[in-house]
């Protein structure tokens, strides 16, 4: 009686052929999956904020605008990080460094990574990110820009400072409030700080007009381009 099975030699290739396909594939799948887990977290963070931002309009009674929360009309820094403090559960920074380190209410500091460009070329300036911040119990990080005369604006890190790529366009995101409605809109878009005639170049591949801002607008690519997320740069 004769027991038929494969040889060693034809066991030894067929693994190898597996190999060779997973090698090929898993890469391409985790890929796929970090993309999507980014662009989650980007929706939540977008749905937070635009919430965040209403609520204190609402109670406020009239739009947040430049004119009155910013430091170039007032003279006060911190007065947009104070009028959104009490809406939010977080850890808070009021200070000049908070880029860099954040300090949270047991009185350590968490330091903050170099943010890098939409298309890795350089670290992105803290400009638009100096006037206070605060990181949610998830992590999530959000800071805020109220010095310039044009529009008030927040930032999100989606995932949290210790959790890579930490790349504008990617985990990083820019909003502008809209002086006219106090809502919040992504940057590209007419009423924000970079308006639509502008919005490609400022997340852009290649360059842009700033080499620094590139990413500035790419939460207007985020939210209403369905496949933004699949193809980001390297």
């Amino acid at each position: 009686m004769k027991i038929r099975a494969f040889t060693l030699a034809e066991v030894l290739i067929t693994l190898g052929i597996i190999g060779v396909v997973a090698a090929m594939t898993i890469p391409s799948l985790i890929n796929s999956y970090q993309h999507k887990v980014l662009e989650t977290q980007f929706k939540k963070a977008y749905a937070i904020l635009y919430q965040l931002v209403l609520q204190v309009q609402n109670d406020a009674g009239m739009p947040l605008n430049v004119k009155d929360y910013s430091y170039a009309y007032t003279g006060d820094k911190w007065k947009l990080y104070n009028a959104l403090k009490p809406y939010i559960i977080a850890n808070f920074c009021k200070n000049t460094d908070c880029i860099d380190k954040i300090e949270v209410d047991d009185g350590t500091g968490q330091n903050m990574k170099s943010y890098r460009t939409y298309n890795n070329e350089a670290n992105t300036s803290s400009y638009y990110m100096e006037c206070g911040g605060f990181i949610l119990p998830d992590g999530m990080a959000i800071y805020i820009e109220a010095w310039n005369d044009q529009n008030l604006m927040l930032s999100v890190d989606v995932n949290g400072v210790s959790k890579r790529p930490n790349r504008w366009g990617h985990d990083l995101f820019t909003f502008s409030i809209d002086n006219e409605t106090g809502k919040l809109v992504p940057n590209g878009v007419d009423g924000s700080y970079v308006s639509s005639a502008r919005r490609t170049s400022y997340c852009n591949s290649s360059s842009g007009y700033s080499v620094k801002d590139n990413g500035l607008s790419c939460s207007y690519y985020a939210l209403n381009e369905p496949d933004y997320f699949k193809n980001l740069p390297k």
